[in-house]
C-alpha cells in the first residue's frame, strides 16, 4: 500500500489557488492606471471618427459665415504661385530626450493640413488631410505638398484648413512655399488675437543611416499613433545632372530618406524626429516592393496619395491561380517608408524668392 501524501499546510494551500486570482486582480489595477494623465485616449470608433468630424465641421461653417476662410480658387492659385517668406526658424535642439518625451514634442507641434469639402450628395463637412508640423510659433506649417492637392471628388466647395492638435481650425491664409518634386509645402495660418502659439519644431540636418527616428501620426485614421524605427538609408530617388551641388534646390528636392517605420495614407506630411526631438524629416510615400514591381525612383512606384485614392479598388487579375514563377511577383518582398529629408525644406523656408518647381523625372527616363 502506498503512504498517503500529506496535504499541504493550510496557509500554502490557499496562496496556491489564490495566485491566478490575485495576479489578474493586481494586472487589472496595472490596466487601470498605466496611462498618465497627460496622455490622450479618444475613442478609435466609427462615432468617435465622425464626432470629430462634426466637431470640425460646424467651426468650418462658422468660419465661413464669417467669411474668414479663402475661397477654393484662392488656394489653389496660392498653391500654384506661392509668396515666399523668409521665416526665422528655432535652433536645434541638443538634449537628448527619452521616447515619451518625443511623443509629447511630437504631438504638441503637429497639425493637420489639408482641404474640408462638401460633397454634392449631403450638407456635411467632408474632410480630406493630411499631417503638418510648426516651424514658428507664429502660424507657418509644414507639410508635403501632396496634401494640398484637391481632393479627386465632386464636391461644391472646399476649403483649405489647418487643425491643431486641441482641435481648433485655423485658416490657411497663404502659401509660402509648395514644391511638387520635393514633396514638400509651407502654409501659414491664421492665428488669432488671444491664440496660444504654435509651438514650433527644430530642424536638424545632420542625420545619417542607423539613427533612431520617432514620428506621431493617423495612419489609416488611426488616431496618436507614436512609432520608433531606425534611418535606412539617403538616396537620390531621379536623376540629377552633374552641374548640380549638394546643396543646390535641385539636388535636395530628389534626395529621399528610407525608415524602418510603420506608416500609412494618412501619415502624409508628419514629422520624423530624432532622438533630441528635432525634425529630420517628413513623411511622402509608401513603396511596396516585389519582383515584378518596379525599384524606387522607376515608373510605377505607388505614393500614399495614389495609394489612398485606390481605396477599395480590386484587381481582378489577383483572384487568379498563381503559378509558381509569379508568386514571388505578386507578394510584396518589402515594403520601403519614404520620407522627405528636412535640408530642402530648410532651403524653402530661408529663401527670399519663390524656387523654380522643376517637373519630377523619374529614373530611367
Amino acid at each position: 500500500m502506498m503512504p498517503c501524501m500529506p496535504l499541504p499546510s493550510g496557509s500554502w494551500w490557499f496562496f496556491s489557488l489564490a495566485t491566478p486570482l490575485a495576479v489578474a486582480v493586481a494586472l487589472s489595477a496595472v490596466t487601470l492606471v498605466a496611462q498618465a494623465p497627460e496622455v490622450p485616449i479618444r475613442a478609435q470608433t466609427p462615432k468617435g471618427l465622425q464626432a470629430e468630424e462634426d466637431a470640425i465641421g460646424k467651426q468650418l461653417e462658422a468660419l465661413v459665415t464669417g467669411d474668414r476662410l479663402a475661397t477654393r480658387a484662392m488656394a489653389e492659385a496660392w498653391c500654384k504661385a506661392p509668396t515666399p517668406r523668409t521665416l526665422q526658424l528655432p535652433p536645434p535642439n541638443t538634449q537628448e530626450l527619452a521616447a515619451p518625451a518625443i511623443a509629447m514634442q511630437a504631438r504638441r507641434t503637429q497639425l493637420r493640413v489639408g482641404w474640408c469639402y462638401l460633397c454634392t450628395h449631403c450638407d456635411h463637412w467632408h474632410t480630406a488631410m493630411g499631417l503638418g508640423y510648426a516651424l514658428t510659433a507664429d502660424g507657418a506649417v509644414a507639410t508635403c505638398a501632396h496634401a494640398l492637392h484637391l481632393p479627386p471628388m465632386e464636391m461644391r466647395d472646399a476649403r483649405l484648413v489647418a487643425v491643431t492638435s486641441d482641435g481648433v481650425v485655423h485658416p490657411v491664409t497663404a502659401v509660402l512655399a509648395n514644391h511638387e518634386g520635393m514633396d514638400a509645402a509651407i502654409v501659414a495660418i491664421d492665428l488669432p488675437s488671444g491664440t496660444a502659439p504654435l509651438v514650433p519644431l527644430p530642424l536638424a540636418t545632420d542625420v545619417r543611416p542607423g539613427d533612431s527616428a520617432f514620428c506621431w501620426s493617423r495612419p489609416l485614421e488611426q488616431r496618436d499613433f507614436f512609432g520608433t524605427g531606425m534611418v535606412n538609408r539617403f538616396y537620390l530617388d531621379r536623376d540629377v545632372d552633374e552641374e548640380h551641388g549638394r546643396d543646390s534646390l535641385t539636388f535636395l528636392a530628389a534626395v529621399r530618406m528610407d525608415v524602418d517605420m510603420p506608416w500609412a495614407p494618412g501619415s502624409s506630411g508628419a514629422a520624423l524626429l530624432d532622438q533630441r526631438g528635432n525634425a529630420i524629416g517628413h513623411v511622402s510615400e509608401i513603396r511596396p516592393l516585389s519582383n515584378g514591381m518596379p525599384a524606387p525612383g522607376m515608373p510605377g512606384a505607388v505614393t500614399a496619395a495614389e495609394v489612398a485614392e485606390l481605396g477599395d479598388e480590386h484587381d481582378p487579375e489577383l483572384d487568379k491561380p498563381a503559378t509558381l514563377g509569379d508568386l514571388e511577383a505578386r507578394h510584396t518582398m518589402i515594403t520601403l517608408h519614404v520620407a522627405v529629408p528636412v535640408r530642402g525644406l530648410q532651403l524653402l523656408a530661408t529663401a527670399k524668392s519663390a524656387p523654380a518647381n522643376e517637373a519630377v523625372k523619374p529614373a530611367g527616363k
